[in-house]
């Protein structure tokens, strides 16, 4: 049994989409080789209203889980492809600011080509961003736009499932305190304790 999955609404174009996913492939070769650095960036939302999608239980008994709604912990995550993370946390919203400031942060220097791998969400096409995109190239640093509704190209969504569905525990959504100690552990610990198995 496995958690549900939410489905765009569009279809992306499917030339284009044919032709990213074959230059992501590409990227992925030359990683594994060693020749570049890939990782695959994205953003995910966690308040004290739970996601739980099923839950085995005794007949007769029912299962609570805590939930009220809360401010949310966004996460900026960078997943390499070696299970390599990074990431930040913010309180308010994610802005283009913020992306540019964690790429700056958590990439300050590379000793070799470097490829992040992100959507076509507004904040990462606004002319803040993308004035950032020919200094980051001078730097070895470069931004692959996905197709756009393409999410299943980006695998980090699949750790973004993991830590809501499976990893993180009911006790999490006890108090905005503990949500926040038990995503902090889950992200520190990810690679080493929270492993995932890649198709």
């Amino acid at each position: 049994m496995e958690a549900a999955k939410k489905k765009v609404a569009k279809n992306p174009d499917p030339i284009e989409y044919e032709e990213k996913k074959k230059a992501l492939e590409t990227l992925k070769s030359k990683s594994l080789s060693g020749d570049i650095y890939l990782y695959f960036q994205d953003e995910s939302g966690f308040s004290l209203t739970p996601s739980v999608s099923y839950a085995w239980q005794y007949i007769g008994e029912n299962i609570e889980i805590p939930s009220s709604r809360s401010q949310q912990i966004n996460v900026m995550g960078f997943l390499g492809m070696a299970q390599d993370w990074k990431s930040l946390t913010f309180n308010g919203s994610i802005d283009s600011g913020c992306i540019i400031t964690a790429i700056d942060q958590l990439f300050p220097s590379v000793d070799k080509e470097t490829w992040i791998v992100m959507d076509n969400a507004p904040t990462h096409k606004s002319k803040k961003f993308t004035e950032k995109i020919l200094e980051w190239a001078k730097k070895k640093i470069n931004i692959f736009f996905l197709p756009a509704y393409s999410p299943e190209l980006n695998p980090i969504e699949i750790v973004w499932r993991f830590i809501k569905y499976y990893w993180l525990p009911l006790s999490a959504y006890q108090s905005f305190q503990k949500l926040t100690e038990s995503l902090n552990e889950i992200l520190a610990n990810f690679g080493r304790k929270y492993l995932i198995t890649f198709a």
